[in-house]
């Protein structure tokens, strides 16, 4: 369905500087920076968009580190859906984003995706919780915190509504915020990260 991760090389610092600029901006970062864009689909290959927009539910989530340490995957969790393509790099380099795609399950009906997942900040004790649903009533629900010894599941627990989300936490600013998609017929939505006075 996909290639294997590749390995990553760090990005430059001016893309770092472009990235952070977008983000401060409020800008759809993988959109405004195509560099960004064709780096995190590089990561993919052929994925299968036909047979992922033919999913009941759908989402495509991007993770964008306007930081300067890295983030490293440490742990998912999925009350409704599962993973399409996942995740790819699972360490985010400064100034790099990922995309990744979740879906109903395979002839899953009348069912949504929801769920949680969690990035450690290295070099520190904090990890990045974020909450995504796409249910089939109701709206979109998310969440996002920079916090300590807590869980994706916690992240997914405390998704509400589908507001723009940004929060000062422990020097530095998070944010999620819902984007027209890329190739789901539903929605993306964009979770940054960006020291507080960058």
């Amino acid at each position: 369905m996909f290639k294997p991760m590749k390995y990553r090389t760090p990005v430059s610092s001016d893309a770092s500087d472009d990235v952070k600029a977008a983000i401060w901006a409020g800008n759809d970062v993988m959109q405004s920076i195509p560099t960004m864009l064709i780096s995190a689909k590089s990561n993919y290959g052929e994925f299968g968009e036909k047979d992922f927009k033919s999913r009941y539910r759908s989402l495509e989530l991007s993770i964008i580190n306007g930081t300067d340490r890295c983030l490293h995957f440490k742990d998912e969790y999925f009350r409704e859906g599962t993973w399409f393509v996942s995740p790819q790099p699972l360490i985010l380099e400064p100034g790099a984003g990922s995309i990744a795609f979740v879906a109903t399950k395979q002839r899953g009906l009348l069912t949504g995706v929801g769920g949680g997942l969690e990035y450690l900040l290295e070099g520190t004790d904090f990890c990045l919780y974020m909450g995504f649903t796409n249910p089939v009533i109701g709206c979109y629900k998310t969440f996002i915190q920079l916090e300590q010894a807590k869980s994706a599941k916690w992240a997914y627990d405390n998704s509400h509504n589908d507001t723009v989300k940004r929060h000062r936490n422990h020097g530095y600013f998070v944010t999620c915020t819902l984007r027209p998609a890329l190739y789901s017929p539903f929605r993306k939505m964009e979770y940054t990260i960006i020291k507080e006075h960058d």
